[in-house]
């Protein structure tokens, strides 16, 4: 068998939803920042067939002009940051225990609040991600940070307005005068297929773990559609969710068995220093909030990429209709019971606004039957949204508001009431400058 027909019966096997066991994983050296898969760098030309809920999509050729990938200079919120650190303008403390960790945090606007943690053996360096050791993240609308305790670098990505997710590293072991964030190009095997929409981005996954953190059975990836009884598998999750239950807080043959058998196991856990020492870390928390909005954000962010590709490459669009859907929310499932998040993460995400003139925002909560109280994606205030082809942007902007006033007749976006329409249409008209006419009206 050929490199290629090999790595194409591998994508079969995934299409035709069998389990792979973890010997693969560690024999062909994969590996995850955060829970997203890798493959070495050989394997970066192969086109493995992985398939979307909406079908196959045909891969994108990034490197070539106007988007140039891998060769040109990028304007994510790292470039930004070294810039600034290379002109004397910033400078990052260092300390003994977490590094950089916590300055770079603060220079990045990364609240401590969003820390959550994933202790699959699915990393760059997986040998020292286990159950007692997890792999932390923290993030916020375009930045992700991946650290544990005694790896020497800081795992980053950063989202470019252009480029969709970029990947860095800097190291973390001892303080330099200039820290230099190193630029990743073997990251894209895995963060440029089919799972991330063929575009540089993010992918989170779910799965059964062993006692020691190796991934087995039920790999599923994860966004905000998929049923909660399927999520986190192989994370840690803090919070209180009554009746909902999830794959969270359970590794090993006989956990895993237990669960089986009783679902609640690992549900409603708001402590877990029984699991690991959580002093290690900068929060004692993995917050089940902070998760909820985790896996909205990075699909949201792997569709605005696409679509942003597919325009300025002068392809035809593949991604409009689930882009809107999933700003939409439509597919997302209802919450059986409220849930409560145990760091604080609600208050911190909902802060940074905007609001409208009434103190109304996107970013504002739910918890109780859904994740958020205003059925419209807070991404469209990120630049990469914002900095959108013109055209695809006018595009975007009628199809938003033909949903809003009830002109798109389309029977997916009707299960958000009129009112909430009408309130939604309010906050876009106060909160963004550049709105077409028609939406003063």
């Amino acid at each position: 068998m050929s490199y290629n027909e090999f790595y194409k019966s591998i994508g079969r096997v995934f299409v035709e939803g069998h389990t792979m066991s973890i010997k693969f994983f560690l024999g062909f050296s994969a590996w995850f920042i955060g829970g997203m898969l890798f493959f070495p760098a050989g394997a970066a030309a192969q086109n493995i067939p992985f398939l979307t809920p909406r079908g196959a999509l045909e891969r994108i050729k990034y490197d070539l002009a106007p988007i140039s990938y891998s060769s040109a200079e990028t304007n994510d919120p790292i470039a930004q940051i070294q810039k600034k650190l290379n002109d004397g303008d910033l400078t990052l403390e260092f300390d003994d225990t977490h590094g950089y960790l916590r300055s770079l945090m603060e220079a990045l606007e990364i609240p401590v609040e969003s820390q959550v943690l994933v202790f699959s053996k699915t990393a760059l360096n997986h040998r020292l991600t286990t159950p007692k050791t997890p792999r932390a993240l923290y993030f916020n609308d375009d930045v992700y940070l991946g650290w544990i305790p005694e790896l020497d670098v800081i795992e980053i990505t950063a989202v470019d307005p252009q480029k969709g997710g970029v990947f860095y590293s800097v190291k973390n072991d001892e303080k330099t005068d200039v820290p230099k964030f190193e630029r990743i190009g073997n990251c894209l095997t895995c963060h440029a297929n089919s799972n991330s929409l063929q575009v540089p981005g993010h992918l989170l996954r779910s799965h059964q773990v062993d006692d020691k953190g190796n991934p087995g059975s039920g790999l599923t990836r994860v966004t905000q559609d998929t049923p909660w009884e399927k999520r986190w598998g192989g994370w840690y999750v803090t919070g209180i969710h009554g009746s909902m239950t999830h794959m969270g807080n359970v590794f090993g043959t006989e956990q895993n068995k237990a669960r089986r058998e009783n679902p609640e196991l690992g549900s409603n856990v708001t402590s877990l220093e029984l699991y690991f020492d959580t002093k290690q870390y900068i929060s004692e928390h993995s917050d089940i909030v902070a998760l909820m909005v985790l896996e909205h954000q990075t699909n949201m962010q792997n569709l605005i990429a696409r679509y942003n590709y597919e325009t300025r490459l002068k392809q035809k669009t593949t991604v409009e209709q689930q882009l809107l859907e999933t700003l939409f929310f439509v597919n997302e499932p209802e919450l059986p019971d409220e849930v409560l998040g145990t760091a604080g993460f609600d208050e911190a995400f909902e802060f940074m606004g905007p609001e409208d003139f009434n103190g109304r925002s996107l970013r504002q909560l739910d918890l109780k039957n859904r994740v958020f109280k205003y059925r419209l994606s807070y991404l469209i205030y990120s630049k990469p949204f914002q900095e959108l082809p013109e055209a695809a942007k006018k595009k975007l902007y009628l199809r938003i508001f033909n949903v809003l006033s009830g002109k798109d007749e389309n029977k997916v976006f009707q299960k958000i009431p009129a009112a909430e329409k009408r309130t939604i249409l309010e906050i876009l008209r106060e909160t963004i400058d550049d709105l077409p006419d028609y939406y003063k009206g």
